[in-house]
């Protein structure tokens, strides 16, 4: 309460000075000058707190698209797990369009030492073997990786 309380005064404050120095200026330019260093003080001073609050790290919250909200994430294996079901509900999304059937799309997501993201396996588990080559196109175009295509019953779990 006490630090709203020091903001508050240090608005009002400055606006009063702001005020009082520009009635006092004679018009010309000089004025324009002043007005709008005052202009630049007066808009640090209001927004003066704002360099005291701690921002999150870009991966704690990002943007969800699809439902519209921002996303709370507490840790890289909760991001992780984050991004790949976004790649596979994807990827799933594209496939029902074209009428392909999957049992299950594998994607394993992992971060590097410099905070780099890689996908390290894309796998589709499809039924039908004649439409393989259609899954493994729409998968491509959809995420920009070769899918290993895997027949449902050669499914391996990892």
């Amino acid at each position: 309460m006490e630090t709203i309380r020091n903001w508050a005064f240090s608005v009002c404050a400055a606006a009063i000075v702001g005020s009082v120095m520009t009635i006092l200026l004679p018009e010309g330019s000089v004025q324009k000058t002043f007005k709008t260093v005052l202009c630049i003080f007066f808009l640090c001073t209001v927004f003066s707190p704002l360099s005291k609050v701690k921002f999150p790290d870009i991966k704690e919250f990002f943007y969800d698209n699809e439902s519209n909200e921002n996303v709370f994430v507490s840790d890289d294996t909760s991001y992780i797990k984050f991004i790949e079901n976004k790649l596979s509900l994807s990827v799933k999304e594209a496939l029902d369009e074209a009428g392909i059937k999957t049992k299950d799309i594998l994607t394993k997501v992992n971060i590097s030492e410099d905070g780099s993201i890689y996908i390290s396996k894309f796998a589709l588990c499809i039924e039908d073997n004649s439409k393989s080559e259609k899954a493994f196109k729409i998968a491509y175009e959809k995420i920009g990786i070769e899918p290993e295509i895997i027949l449902y019953g050669e499914h391996e779990n990892g």
